[in-house]
């Protein structure tokens, strides 16, 4: 009796898979017959896909709010050390 062993499939080959159904919109079924593997397998595949994406696009966007709110609170301390230094030149006068 042998052992049957799990196919080991790369992760090359895993996000092609899943960017046929993403991308190119093809049916999960059909693809996963093609390429030869269960559909549990590539809809999981799929759904392991988006989620990385919705991720990445979640992370930009804080990273772009947290780069506004730097350049806000930066142009403020600007704006603060301006006033000060004319409060200072007044003073002198």
């Amino acid at each position: 009796m042998t052992k049957r062993t799990k196919p080991n499939f790369t992760a090359k080959f895993r996000l092609e898979c899943a960017q046929l159904v993403l991308d190119k919109k093809y049916v999960i079924i059909k693809v996963a017959q093609v390429m030869n593997v269960g559909n549990s397998s590539l809809d999981k595949w799929v759904h392991q896909l988006k989620m990385n994406v919705m991720a990445s696009r979640v992370k930009r966007c804080y990273k772009r709010q947290i780069n506004l709110k730097f350049v806000n609170l930066k142009n403020v301390l600007l704006a603060l050390n301006n006033k000060e230094y004319e409060l200072s030149s007044l003073l002198a006068s």
